[in-house]
């Protein structure tokens, strides 16, 4: 019994914590304003593996300050024409392309492992003993 609620709790916490990152990791969505952003160029660095991995640089006008935020979580080709996308950004929190399909994963992973964490812990399984 005792191995059923360790496992219970553990299962509860990894929940809980993938949740947790999840909710860090959407605070410019929540908080920020959704803006029209153009890519101006591009910025590179000398990577271990590749030889350069070269980051978007974008510019938005937020509350009338134009403001120009390279953004690492993503690389780009070096050859990028210069576009428009849709970014969400708060100068608290920075700057965020939107919810993905690898969030979106995570955040159902998180919360089945919350509910079967739950369920494990508060259910009671009793077993035939002779």
């Amino acid at each position: 019994m005792i191995i059923k609620k360790s496992f219970a709790v553990v299962i509860l916490l990894i929940g809980a914590f993938i949740l947790f990152a999840m909710y860090k990791s959407s605070l410019p969505i929540i908080y920020g304003t959704k803006i029209k952003a153009e890519i101006i160029g591009i910025d590179s660095a000398k990577s271990r593996r590749f030889n350069y991995v070269y980051y978007p640089v974008f510019q938005l006008n937020h509350k009338n300050n134009i403001i120009k935020i390279t953004d690492k979580s993503s690389s780009v080709d070096k050859n990028i024409k210069k576009s428009e996308v849709t970014v969400y950004y708060d100068r608290k929190y920075g700057l965020s392309k939107g919810f993905t399909v690898v969030t979106t994963t995570f955040l159902i992973i998180g919360l089945l492992m919350v509910v079967l964490g739950i369920l494990a812990l508060f259910t009671l399984f009793k077993v035939n003993q002779k």
